[in-house]
């Protein structure tokens, strides 16, 4: 599972045009370094893509990507410096039900952060043609043979969907009672609510895996910590990581435009 951020949270694309563009240069380096693409999805900022690789490993390849599309984007722009934020994340799949986990949360992605109400709404993703709409880049093969073909994969979908909502739902509840109580609640209880609302477990957050959805729930418990002036001693103490992994996800808070109210350590 690949992603790769844009750089202090840049755009990746300015149009239609330049998806088309990262995905011409994706199939390229695919064919030559012999990759398989099972799924991508290119959202404003970030792009995700679940990659099986061959001989060439994923970090060269990425570098043959990346980097040429960077230097074409600031041509483009008329800007110099670096389009993304370091090297790309890589995170290893290695059981078949977290592979077609994945799949779903890719094609998923843009629904959970509410840009969309379905992945049909979003352009710029593999599902159009998981769906059988049109012809792409990605292999398909393993997923629909997995989930019994396409009405399995709506199904599987129609199901992400649904739990998706069912967490939102959740999260907008338990912050509205928050509100309601008018006072600052318990890290624990701060901590617990974002994991519910993701679906993952305390000890998950706690246990320091890389997996997508447990890494993004960290992140969120360290915001919502800090949101509600937490130290950043005290939120690192309980999550069990280090001091430099909360600065950085409040780092990344502050860069979203968001305001830190008294964050300290």
């Amino acid at each position: 599972h690949v992603i790769a951020r844009g750089n202090h949270g840049q755009s990746l694309f300015d149009s239609d045009d330049d998806c088309a563009e990262f995905l011409s240069r994706l199939e390229a380096v695919a064919k030559k370094c012999g990759l398989l693409i099972h799924c991508w999805c290119f959202m404003g900022n970030h792009v995700h893509m679940l990659i099986e690789v061959s001989s060439v490993p994923i970090w060269d390849a990425m570098h043959r990507l990346l980097q040429p599309y960077a230097r074409w984007m600031n041509v483009k722009r008329g800007t110099d410096g670096h389009l993304f934020q370091g090297p790309c994340m890589s995170l290893l799949c290695d059981t078949d039900r977290y592979f077609l986990e994945l799949v779903r949360y890719i094609h998923l992605n843009m629904v959970k952060d509410g840009l969309v109400a379905h992945p049909d709404l979003w352009k710029h993703s593999s599902h159009h043609q998981y769906m059988g709409r049109v012809s792409g880049i990605a292999y398909t093969g393993r997923v629909l043979e997995a989930l019994g073909g396409l009405e399995g994969y709506k199904a599987f979908i129609a199901e992400g969907l649904l739990a998706v909502q069912e967490k939102r739902n959740f999260l907008e509840e338990w912050r509205r009672q928050e509100a309601a109580l008018g006072s600052k609640i318990g890290l624990a209880a701060v901590v617990e609510g974002e994991a519910a609302a993701r679906g993952v477990s305390v000890s998950q957050i706690q246990s320091g895996s890389k997996a997508a959805a447990i890494s993004e729930a960290r992140h969120a418990a360290i915001r919502a910590a800090a949101r509600r002036g937490y130290r950043f001693r005290e939120i690192a103490a309980f999550l069990g990581c280090s001091g430099a992994a909360v600065t950085k996800a409040a780092r990344k808070w502050k860069l979203s435009g968001e305001k830190v109210a008294e964050v300290k350590w």
